[in-house]
Protein backbone atom coordinates (compact mmCIF):
# COMPACT_ATOMS: atom_id res chain seq x y z
CA UNK A 1 0.00 0.00 0.00
CA UNK A 2 3.09 2.48 0.61
CA UNK A 3 4.72 1.73 -3.05
CA UNK A 4 0.84 2.51 -4.12
CA UNK A 5 0.85 6.25 -2.57
CA UNK A 6 4.01 7.02 -3.13
CA UNK A 7 3.57 6.03 -7.04
CA UNK A 8 0.47 7.88 -6.56
CA UNK A 9 2.26 10.82 -5.31
CA UNK A 10 5.03 10.93 -7.87
CA UNK A 11 2.21 10.74 -10.40
CA UNK A 12 0.46 13.74 -9.15
CA UNK A 13 3.07 16.00 -8.52
CA UNK A 14 4.37 15.00 -11.85
CA UNK A 15 0.63 16.32 -13.59
CA UNK A 16 0.98 19.38 -11.38
CA UNK A 17 4.95 20.12 -12.28
CA UNK A 18 4.67 20.57 -15.75
CA UNK A 19 7.56 22.62 -16.92
CA UNK A 20 9.54 22.68 -20.37
CA UNK A 21 13.15 24.57 -20.21
CA UNK A 22 15.47 25.54 -23.25
CA UNK A 23 18.86 25.35 -23.70
CA UNK A 24 21.11 27.38 -26.16
CA UNK A 25 22.29 24.14 -27.49
CA UNK A 26 18.60 22.44 -28.45
CA UNK A 27 18.65 20.09 -25.08
CA UNK A 28 15.00 20.48 -23.75
CA UNK A 29 13.62 18.56 -20.81
CA UNK A 30 10.10 17.10 -21.10
CA UNK A 31 7.28 15.86 -19.18
CA UNK A 32 5.04 13.33 -21.14
CA UNK A 33 1.76 12.46 -18.85
CA UNK A 34 -1.00 9.50 -20.70
CA UNK A 35 -3.90 8.38 -19.11
CA UNK A 36 -5.55 5.02 -21.80
CA UNK A 37 -7.64 2.84 -21.88
CA UNK A 38 -7.66 -0.43 -24.10
CA UNK A 39 -10.57 -2.96 -24.36
CA UNK A 40 -10.51 -6.64 -25.08
CA UNK A 41 -11.50 -8.37 -28.51
CA UNK A 42 -11.71 -11.31 -29.19
CA UNK A 43 -11.20 -15.08 -27.86
CA UNK A 44 -7.50 -16.23 -26.77
CA UNK A 45 -6.64 -19.67 -25.69
CA UNK A 46 -5.38 -20.79 -21.99
CA UNK A 47 -3.51 -23.46 -20.51
CA UNK A 48 -4.19 -24.64 -16.81
CA UNK A 49 -1.94 -26.50 -14.54
CA UNK A 50 -4.36 -29.77 -15.23
CA UNK A 51 -3.46 -29.46 -18.45
CA UNK A 52 -6.94 -29.01 -20.34
CA UNK A 53 -7.36 -25.86 -23.02
CA UNK A 54 -10.02 -22.96 -22.43
CA UNK A 55 -11.23 -20.93 -24.66
CA UNK A 56 -11.85 -17.51 -23.18
CA UNK A 57 -13.74 -14.55 -24.02
CA UNK A 58 -11.40 -11.62 -24.00
CA UNK A 59 -13.76 -8.51 -23.07
CA UNK A 60 -11.47 -6.87 -19.96
CA UNK A 61 -10.82 -3.52 -19.67
CA UNK A 62 -7.34 -2.23 -18.72
CA UNK A 63 -6.69 0.96 -17.80
CA UNK A 64 -3.64 2.86 -17.62
CA UNK A 65 -2.02 5.76 -16.25
CA UNK A 66 1.79 6.98 -16.63
CA UNK A 67 4.14 10.05 -16.99
CA UNK A 68 7.46 9.71 -18.66
CA UNK A 69 10.10 12.57 -17.70
CA UNK A 70 13.41 12.92 -19.73
CA UNK A 71 15.18 15.10 -22.45
CA UNK A 72 15.07 16.12 -25.92
CA UNK A 73 17.91 16.66 -28.01
CA UNK A 74 16.74 17.68 -31.48
CA UNK A 75 14.41 14.75 -32.62
CA UNK A 76 15.35 12.38 -30.08
CA UNK A 77 13.21 11.95 -26.32
CA UNK A 78 15.21 10.18 -23.93
CA UNK A 79 13.39 9.59 -20.37
CA UNK A 80 12.17 7.75 -17.65
CA UNK A 81 8.53 6.54 -16.59
CA UNK A 82 6.82 5.33 -13.94
CA UNK A 83 2.81 4.35 -14.20
CA UNK A 84 0.21 2.51 -12.34
CA UNK A 85 -2.02 0.03 -14.59
CA UNK A 86 -5.42 -1.71 -13.85
CA UNK A 87 -5.97 -4.93 -15.92
CA UNK A 88 -8.62 -7.56 -14.78
CA UNK A 89 -7.80 -8.76 -11.18
CA UNK A 90 -4.17 -7.59 -10.99
CA UNK A 91 -2.84 -4.03 -10.30
CA UNK A 92 0.46 -3.04 -11.66
CA UNK A 93 3.50 -1.01 -11.09
CA UNK A 94 5.27 -0.07 -14.60
CA UNK A 95 8.57 1.34 -14.58
CA UNK A 96 10.62 1.83 -17.80
CA UNK A 97 13.04 3.73 -19.59
CA UNK A 98 11.80 5.36 -23.38
CA UNK A 99 13.14 6.03 -26.45
CA UNK A 100 10.97 8.45 -28.46
CA UNK A 101 12.59 9.26 -32.46
CA UNK A 102 10.53 11.86 -34.44
CA UNK A 103 10.91 12.18 -37.81
CA UNK A 104 10.23 15.76 -38.56
CA UNK A 105 9.99 19.04 -36.62
CA UNK A 106 6.58 19.66 -37.72
CA UNK A 107 3.82 20.22 -34.81
CA UNK A 108 2.28 16.97 -36.26
CA UNK A 109 4.73 13.85 -36.96
CA UNK A 110 5.27 10.56 -37.38
CA UNK A 111 6.97 8.85 -34.67
CA UNK A 112 9.18 5.65 -33.60
CA UNK A 113 9.02 4.66 -29.69
CA UNK A 114 10.31 1.93 -27.66
CA UNK A 115 9.87 0.99 -24.13
CA UNK A 116 11.57 -0.83 -22.11
CA UNK A 117 11.08 -1.69 -18.05
CA UNK A 118 9.41 -3.89 -15.38
CA UNK A 119 6.32 -3.79 -13.89
CA UNK A 120 6.06 -5.19 -10.40
CA UNK A 121 2.37 -6.00 -9.43
CA UNK A 122 -0.02 -7.96 -7.16
CA UNK A 123 -3.36 -9.40 -7.63
CA UNK A 124 -6.52 -7.56 -5.98
CA UNK A 125 -8.04 -10.00 -3.50
CA UNK A 126 -11.89 -9.49 -3.20
CA UNK A 127 -13.15 -10.02 0.22
CA UNK A 128 -16.73 -12.39 -0.29
CA UNK A 129 -19.13 -12.77 2.26
CA UNK A 130 -21.15 -16.23 2.24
Amino acid sequence: MKLFKLLAFITFYCFVNQAISQSKDNIKYFNQNTFCTSFGVGNYTTLFFNGYEYIVKNNAVSINLSTINGIQIHNNQFGIGIGIDKWQEALLYPVFINYKLNFSNKYLSPFSLLNIGYSFGKKIRHNMMI
